[in-house]
């Protein structure tokens, strides 16, 4: 193994696949594509994004997608990585 690779497995702010959640990124996806789950599935959360799925007809998901990045946006980095970098 080379040492950029070694690196990235030893980093504690990347999440089980290796591949750190950019706050902003999933703050906009739940708001412009929130009533498709994209943003769960982007936080790994694909439960929850099925769900969105199957529900985006009802306009809901569209509400409570919006809602959360807003509150993705608001959040702290520090509380961002702890909930999804972990």
């Amino acid at each position: 193994m080379d040492e950029q690779s070694k690196e990235t497995n030893n980093n504690p702010s990347t999440n089980v696949q290796g591949e750190k959640k950019v706050k902003m990124v999933a703050a906009l996806l739940a708001i412009f594509l929130g009533s498709l789950g994209i943003h769960n599935f982007y936080l790994n959360n694909k439960k929850m994004g099925i769900i969105f799925l199957l529900l985006c007809w009802t306009g809901i998901p569209g509400i409570v997608g919006f809602v959360q990045g807003i509150m993705m946006i608001i959040m702290s980095d520090n509380a961002f990585d702890q909930k999804f970098n972990n």
